[in-house]
C-alpha cells in the first residue's frame, strides 16, 4: 500500500515513477514479497529491493499524460 500511495502522490505532483514488485525466499524457505518506488536514479520508498535480493516480478511505470 505504501508504494502504491507514493506513486499516486508523485504523479499528482507531476513526477513520473516506476513501481517494482519483487519476491524472494526467506531463511525459513517461505516466499516473501516486496514493493518499491524509483524516480530516475532515486529510490523513494522500499529501498532498492533488487539489491536486497528480491527478484523483480513486474514493474509499473506512471507517466504524465
Amino acid at each position: 500500500m505504501r508504494a502504491l500511495t507514493a506513486q499516486k502522490l508523485l504523479l499528482e505532483k507531476g513526477i513520473e515513477s516506476t513501481l517494482y514488485l519483487g519476491c524472494k525466499e526467506d531463511e525459513t524457505g517461505k516466499m516473501v514479497a516486496h514493493a518499491w518506488i524509483r524516480c530516475g536514479k532515486a529510490y523513494v520508498t522500499g529501498g532498492n529491493g533488487a539489491a536486497d535480493g528480491y527478484a523483480i516480478v513486474e514493474k509499473f511505470r506512471a507517466r504524465i499524460k
